[in-house]
């Protein structure tokens, strides 16, 4: 549970905190509208659906530690993506 705990505030906290930071500074507030995918963008997404197919999966097995530890690769990824774009 602590783990838990850490990860949750860590790596989500600091990805959801950077991006809304980033959010408010250089777009006033404003969520822009999807542009054109590059290879990190797609890298992300593609990622996204492999996640969710390996959630469900481990779900299905009853093995919610290894859902979460998929999402925490996804959660991973998204903060690489944060640095390489920021």
């Amino acid at each position: 549970v602590e783990r838990l705990n850490s990860d949750l505030a860590n790596d989500f906290g600091n990805f959801v905190s950077r991006s809304l930071a980033m959010v408010v500074k250089y777009r006033e507030g404003i969520v822009p509208s999807p542009g054109q995918d590059g290879s990190q963008e797609l890298e992300v997404k593609v990622l996204s659906h492999e996640v969710k197919k390996a959630v469900e999966k481990r779900l299905e097995a009853c093995d919610p530690a290894g859902a979460l530890e998929e999402i925490w690769r996804f959660v991973a990824r998204c903060n690489k993506y944060v640095d390489e774009t920021a």
